[in-house]
Formats: structure tokens, C-alpha cells, sequence
């Protein structure tokens, strides 16, 4: 397989309204780009592929050795009138750089087209990439590390020298801030790990898709180095458009860790890791709107969701606490705003058994919306796992906003010397209340030398969910004391909604067991 060089000027345009770009595919053992492509159109964009088709699977098109997109080139499958924009590829077997520009832009308020730029090897990544709102573009190296600068190698004579190792990327952040602030989504795969080394600033543009994939780990920052992720509006007389999604991991990629050194703050986007999670930082995640919009309170988006699809161990170094954040958007003192869901599917554990952590979790919303009358409009909470285990217990749990939190699962392990364990809060005239999900429930308060804890049930009540069976069971083992004020445990069933079921008529065993969960040295 020879080689390929475009130094001048390639043309497959479609000029004529209703016309689309048309297809340029380039491919050799070595393919150079100095000059020009250009498959936009006026109903949308082409396709323009270097080296091979989408991810290398096009199997009509044989992958190049190397791929390089030299500086001040440029790809264009652009919408120009009105339509999606186009696809683009750059994909190679050992090497791709791409320093040029690459555009896939839609028009006329539709969305922006998809870009890749990978190889099985080695990825440089020092250009531009422009796929306009709701485009999307793709790297897909073996390792990705995300720095200030040096990502972008070097080309000397056409030929690539890349700033790490075989089969790794560095890229600077400025090139994936660049995407997101004209609205465009970015995936970040990796065959390997990606660590995150900078800080990533979505600063305009509409709401945006972050997306880290790795076969192994992902990292935000480091010990003793943080690291933000954020979204947030640069321009105050602009409305809050900026919320930034941050995902990390999917539904079939869920090997490895994301360790969470830095702050994400999303700015009313949402967050999910598919992978496990430990949460190394006081204050790791919030999905708070940053302000007010200048159209007033209704032009105010909504706080973002938090949903962690497997474990979450909590590993602060220095301050044993961590607090995750979904509340509304304040005027003042004053909630304005539906606050967040927060959703655990798996178990909340302790790094060590020797330092609990406490979890503290913030969903508080208005309790008055224009237009949707008075309701507390906190952020639904609920833990489909162990919240703390028997091994790797919790020092306390703190829930703050939502008028139910709903645990499905079957035990609550905290580990704590003295003081409150379990703190319950809503807003003005809302009565907290923790909805038990399964069949049988344990809650173990426990703390450093025997007899030193005690369970206080002061600040919400206990429901029964609709679903759980005929006879449900619930039992309360405390180190030291068990002490209910003004609160109740009520046999009670109420739906996922928080709404009273008329038929719940079955009786709940309740066992209090004062002295029995005794703590250890």
C-alpha cells in the first residue's frame, strides 16, 4: 500500500440548496494533509474519511499506517443553508496528529455533524475541531491524558513524534474547551486509563455531553493536586445556557475506577458514572445552577441529577466527609428552583474501618414554583445498596431537602464515637421521612469502644415502600441507647412518588435492640 499526499485543494461541495456534501476518502500506508478538503453542503454536510471509516470498522476502506493533518490545513463538512453537519474521520493503525482544523457544523438550527480523531497507536491532538451544538467528537487512543499544555507532539519533516509513549494522547484542555463552548459534545475513549490533569472549563455556548470511556481507570487530578471540571455562564448578561453533563463510563463499560481528586461542578447538567467511584475530595460534586438567569427566576434551569450506577467509597484525605450537592439555584436565602435527584445504585462505603467517612447529601429545592403551585421540589434521594457495610461502615449520613428518601436495600452500617448519626432535613413545613425498600431492614449504630453509640431518631420518620411483602421487618442494634422523639416508625406504605397507599393494611415487626451492636477498639 503506497502513500497519499493533499497538498491543494479537494472539492466535493454540494452548492445547490437541497444538495449535500458529497464523500472524500484518502487512505495509504502514509497519508499527509497540507492543503485543503471541503464536502460541505447546503442540506448538510458530507463525509470525509482519512485512513479508514468510524472507529476503523469500515471494512471497504483499508487503514492507513499514519495520518497526518498538518498545521493551518483544514476539513470542512459543514451545513451551510440548513441540515446536519457531516462526518469526519481521521484514523490510522501506528500514528495520527491531527494540528488543523476540522468543521462539521450544522445550519439552520440543526445539529452539528461527528468528528473522530484516533488511531490504534499513538494520537496527537494540537488543532481545532468545530462540530457546533449537539456535534459530537470523538478520541479514541489507548491512554489520554488531559494536560495544560503538551499536547500537541511534534511533526518535524511529516513525521510524528508524539509527546508519550506508543498507543497514548496528550491533549490540551483548551482543545476540548473549545468544543464545548460552541455546544458541542466530546467522548474521550481510551483503550486503557485517562487521567485528567487539567482543569476542563465549559464557559458558553448551549448545554454540552462530556464523556470519558476507558477500558481501565479515569482519574481528576491527583493527591494533593485538584482538578475541576465545570460549567458555568462567563458572560453575566447571558442567559445560563453552559450546564456541562459529565459521564464517565457506560452501560457496557464499567471495569476500573474514577478517582475523583477535584471538584465537578455542572452548572445544572447532570452526572453519572457507570463505574465504581471513590470520592477523594470534601466537596466532589455539584450540579447547582450558578445563578439567577437575567430573564428572571422561570428562565432558571433546574439543578442537575447525580446517579452513581455502581459502588461509591469516600476517601478524603485530612477531612473525613464528603458532600454531594444538588441543590437549586438560592435568591438569597430563598431555593428557587427544583433541586435534584441523587441516586445510588449500588453500596456507600468507608476507604478504612479505622476512618468512617460522613456523607452528607443536599437536594434541597423551592417549595413554590410559579406555575406548578406549592410542593417541595427537592431532589428525590435513594440508595439501592448497603449504605456503609459491616466491614466498611459510615461515620453518619445527612440528607438534606427531599421530603422522602428511599432506602432499597437491606442494611445501614455507621460507625461513629459520639453525636448524630442519622440527620433528616426539609424545607419549611415539610416532614422528612425515609422509606424502607426491602423486605427486612437493619440499621447498625456502632462506635469506637463498646456501649459508646446511640441511634436518635429526632429528625424524620420511617415509611414502608408499596413494594416490599406481606410482612416486613425492621430492626434498630445500637451500641448504647435507641431514643425516638417526635418522629415515628409507621407501618404506613407510600408509593415511589411519596403518596400515601389507601390499601396498606400489613403489619411491620420493629425490633429495638439498645446495647447489642457493641463497638470495637
Amino acid at each position: 500500500l503506497g502513500g497519499a499526499a493533499i497538498g491543494g485543494s479537494v472539492e466535493a461541495r454540494g452548492q445547490t440548496t437541497g444538495q449535500t456534501g458529497g464523500r472524500v476518502t484518502a487512505t495509504g500506508e502514509r497519508v499527509d494533509l497540507t492543503g485543503a478538503i471541503d464536502a460541505s453542503g447546503a442540506a448538510g454536510g458530507g463525509t470525509v474519511l482519512i485512513g479508514g471509516g468510524w472507529q476503523g470498522k469500515d471494512p471497504a476502506i483499508r487503514e492507513a499506517g499514519t495520518v497526518v493533518q498538518a498545521a493551518g490545513s483544514a476539513i470542512k463538512a459543514d451545513a451551510t443553508e440548513k441540515g446536519r453537519g457531516g462526518t469526519v474521520v481521521l484514523w490510522s493503525r501506528d500514528q495520527t496528529q491531527a494540528s488543523g482544523r476540522i468543521q462539521a457544523r450544522g445550519a439552520g438550527g440543526e445539529a452539528g455533524g461527528q468528528v473522530e480523531t484516533s488511531s490504534r497507536g499513538t494520537l496527537g491532538v494540537s488543532g481545532e475541531v468545530q462540530v457546533g451544538t449537539g456535534g459530537q467528537w470523538l478520541l479514541d487512543p489507548d491512554t489520554v491524558t488531559i494536560a495544560t499544555s503538551g499536547g500537541t507532539g511534534t511533526v518535524v519533516g511529516g513525521v510524528v513524534t508524539p509527546s508519550t509513549g506508543p498507543g497514548a494522547l496528550v491533549v490540551d484542555a483548551a482543545v476540548i474547551e473549545a468544543v464545548l463552548n460552541t455546544g458541542g459534545n466530546v467522548t474521550v475513549q481510551a483503550n486503557n486509563d485517562i487521567t485528567i490533569s487539567s482543569d476542563i472549563a465549559k464557559t458558553a455556548g448551549a448545554g454540552s455531553t462530556l464523556t470519558f470511556l476507558a477500558a481501565g481507570n479515569i482519574q481528576l487530578g491527583a493527591p494533593g493536586v485538584t482538578r475541576n471540571i465545570s460549567g458555568s455562564n462567563a458572560d453575566l448578561a447571558q442567559a445560563v445556557t453552559s450546564s456541562l453533563t459529565v459521564v464517565f463510563g457506560s452501560a457496557t463499560q464499567t471495569g476500573g475506577m474514577v478517582t475523583l481528586y477535584g471538584q465537578i461542578n455542572t452548572n445544572g447538567g447532570n452526572f453519572v458514572s457507570c463505574k465504581p467511584v471513590t470520592r477523594a475530595n470534601a466537596q466532589p460534586i455539584s450540579t447547582t445552577v450558578g445563578r439567577i438567569a437575567p430573564g428572571g427566576i422561570a428562565a432558571t434551569p433546574d439543578s442537575g441529577s447525580v446517579t452513581f450506577h455502581q459502588q461509591v467509597t469516600l476517601a478524603n484525605a485530612g477531612l473525613n466527609s464528603v458532600t454531594i450537592s444538588t441543590q437549586s439555584v438560592a435568591s438569597g436565602s430563598t431555593f428557587v428552583r427544583r433541586g435534584g435527584e441523587i441516586d445510588f445504585k449500588s453500596s456507600i462505603v468507608s476507604f478504612s474501618a479505622n476512618t468512617p467517612w460522613a456523607l452528607t447529601l443536599n437536594s434541597t429545592g423551592a417549595i413554590s414554583i410559579a406555575g406548578s403551585g406549592d410542593a417541595n421540589y427537592s431532589g428525590k434521594v435513594t440508595f439501592g445498596g448497603q449504605v456503609g457495610t459491616a466491614l466498611l461502615p459510615l461515620d453518619s449520613l445527612t440528607v438534606l431537602g427531599p421530603s422522602f428518601a428511599f432506602l432499597n436495600t437491606d442494611q445501614i452500617n455507621l460507625k461513629k464515637p459520639s453525636g448524630d448519626t442519622m440527620t433528616f432535613g426539609a424545607p419549611q413545613g415539610y416532614r422528612p421521612r425515609l422509606v424502607l425498600g426491602a423486605d427486612s431492614t437493619t440499621i447498625n449504630v456502632t462506635g469506637f469502644a463498646s456501649g459508646s453509640a446511640d441511634y436518635e431518631q429526632k429528625t424524620f420518620d420511617i415509611f414502608l415502600g408499596n413494594a416490599i411483602g406481606a410482612t416486613p421487618v425492621l430492626a434498630i442494634n445500637s451500641g448504647r441507647s435507641v431514643e425516638i422523639t417526635n418522629f415515628a416508625i409507621s407501618a404506613t406504605r407510600v408509593n415511589a412518588a411519596g403518596t400515601a397507599m389507601s390499601d396498606a393494611t400489613a403489619p411491620l415487626t420493629v425490633t429495638l435492640q439498645p446495647g447489642t451492636a457493641g463497638g470495637s477498639s
